[in-house]
């Protein structure tokens, strides 16, 4: 099933003040039922999760992006199903609701993956080569990573004893948390490589690592030396670093990472209903995402890609689940004219400037409208966010030019020049 865009989707632009960058936000539809889980968002801004269907409330698993809408993957053996990641070729694992860990394809559907040692089994994370982490059993559980060559393999036969992951990267680098002796939880980095390395905390107990970029580096959260939590950024060469929390705010996690090494997470206060979702970078620190609505009530994000999309939930009560949202970032249009006033009959050539101050211009090729009032005069692909028209006019005109957006992007608003003609 793919639904209509426009019967479902409202951009809603707002402004950051933390960041002064527009954006649209966009919450993610449903299969008729009242709540929409998202878990990440691809390099493409292709979505999965699960989301409640209207056939008694069962929750399937989903991909949605702009262009195509939500599309239901199903169930399985008539059980509903969860999506928990989705790669860059749209492969997408999870699990379904008999404890079974799951592989979805456009070519093939479901599959099984495995089959484990023991039932209850969940895969979390994909990633391009197909492989994919999880874990099995009840309790204790244990980690497990597949591969479509070798099938499942018990991460503890490989090093990594006790471990529970949550996140794999492009290399092969997994995180996630592991148990230890004396029954605390650290955060780990483990290759088939070099085996696992204990990530340490901020002074705490414990710590969990919740995601890894292709560059290996790692977010999560650590409890500090008063057992509140704050969000960190490991590398190998800085090791754990501690990014605080919001002004007002006790603890912070960091949910994901994406290339650049931006995370973004939420701040809390115990006692408190709600969070606030932040956004961190190396050079300007940890901000909060918004102001948004009140009556959304986000207050956590937990997925991001290099086009500066992020992930946004809220947990309604009314529907017993949570809601979801995308905000990505809104590119900006200037225009100005060669020669103005000109002369009646005189080319005068228009120049459009499309960008984000955030990622920089949109993929040369992708579209520019120009208009005289309501008339289209010329769609032109940019070049280094650059489209460029070249007319006569006769009289005075307010020429106009918007950019059309992509899978990453909404519409610019038109932007107008006027544009006055001497007889």
């Amino acid at each position: 099933m793919r639904a209509h865009l426009c019967t479902l989707l409202l951009f809603v632009p707002f402004v950051s003040l933390a960041q002064a960058q527009d954006y649209s936000v966009i919450k993610l539809p449903t299969l008729g039922g009242g709540h929409t889980s998202a878990s990440t968002v691809n390099e493409s801004g292709l979505i999965t999760g699960n989301t409640q269907a209207v056939t008694y409330g069962q929750s399937h698993a989903f991909v949605w992006s702009r262009t195509e809408g939500i599309q239901d993957l199903g169930t399985f053996d008539g059980y509903g199903t969860f999506g928990t990641s989705v790669n860059n070729h749209g492969d997408v694992t999870g699990w379904g609701e008999e404890g079974i860990a799951l592989l979805w394809t456009a070519g093939t559907g479901w599959q099984k993956i495995g089959p484990p040692p023991v039932p209850y089994t969940t895969g979390y994370a994909i990633n391009d080569s197909r492989q994919i982490v999880g874990d099995y059993g009840d309790v204790p559980s244990t980690g497990f990573l597949w591969t479509e060559a070798v099938g499942m393999q018990d991460l503890g036969t490989l090093g990594c004893v006790n471990c529970f992951p949550g996140s794999i990267n492009q290399n092969g680098q997994v995180v996630g948390g592991f148990e230890r002796p004396d029954g605390s939880v650290h955060a780990f980095l483990w290759t088939m490589a070099d085996g696992m390395t204990d990530l340490g905390t901020l002074g705490g107990a414990s710590s969990v690592a919740t995601a890894i970029n292709d560059a290996g580096e790692v977010v999560g959260g650590s409890q500090i030396a008063n057992g509140d939590s704050h969000a960190f950024f490991w590398t190998a060469a800085s090791g754990m670093q501690d990014l605080g929390t919001l002004p007002g705010e006790t603890n912070s996690s960091a949910e994901a990472v994406d290339s650049a090494g931006r995370a973004v997470g939420n701040a809390w206060h115990p006692g408190k209903d709600n969070g606030l979702p932040f956004s961190w970078t190396q050079s300007d620190g940890m901000s909060e995402l918004g102001p948004f609505p009140k009556h959304t009530g986000i207050s956590d994000a937990n997925g991001v890609n290099t086009a500066g999309q992020v992930l946004l939930r809220s947990y309604s009560h009314l529907y017993g689940g949570y809601i979801s949202y995308l905000m990505t970032p809104l590119m900006s249009t200037t225009l100005t004219s060669s020669l103005n006033p000109s002369q009646s009959g005189q080319p005068v050539t228009f120049t459009a400037t499309v960008v984000s101050s955030l990622q920089g211009p949109p993929p040369d090729g992708e579209l520019v409208t120009f208009m005289n009032g309501g008339k289209t005069l010329a769609s032109v692909p940019l070049q280094a966010g650059v489209a460029t028209f070249t007319t006569t006019l006769t009289a005075t005109r307010t020429i106009k030019a918007a950019y059309l957006g992509d899978a990453y992007y909404a519409p610019t608003k038109p932007v107008a020049l006027k544009q006055v003609v001497e007889k």
